[in-house]
This record gives structure tokens, C-alpha cells and sequence, in this order.
């Protein structure tokens, strides 16, 4: 997320030079932030994973006990 703050804001950049190619500078966001959302997706995978696995390991030991008592 550091390279999407870095250009700053377009529209400042757009005001301070008309030349200024803002469809690069937006591409790039673009990218940018799929990619972002792509690891966000991966990691939230992987969470679900151990929530799951925790899940399933508290059931486990709750039977445990209910089968001792």
C-alpha cells in the first residue's frame, strides 16, 4: 500500500501540470490494489484454515471431557 500513497494524489498532480499522464499513474493503481486484494483473499484462506482446524480441535476435546465425565 506504500506505492499507492507514493504518487500522492492524481488530481493534485493533474492541477500542477497539464501535461501530467494520469492513466499510467491509474493503471498502475490498479494494479496495485488487485494484487493487494489478492494477498488480503490468501491470507483470509489461510485464517479460515486455522480457524477451522481450532475449531474442530475444541469440539474434539469437548467430547473428550463429556466422555470422561
Amino acid at each position: 500500500m506504500k506505492e499507492f500513497v507514493q504518487d500522492g494524489y492524481i488530481w493534485d498532480s493533474l492541477a500542477e501540470d497539464p501535461d501530467y499522464k494520469a492513466v499510467p499513474v491509474l493503471t498502475e493503481r490498479v494494479n496495485i490494489l488487485e494484487k493487494h486484494l489478492r494477498n488480503m483473499e490468501e491470507k483470509k484462506r489461510e485464517l479460515e484454515g486455522i480457524m477451522m482446524i481450532t475449531k474442530e480441535k475444541l469440539q474434539n476435546t469437548l467430547l473428550e471431557e463429556d466422555a470422561r465425565r
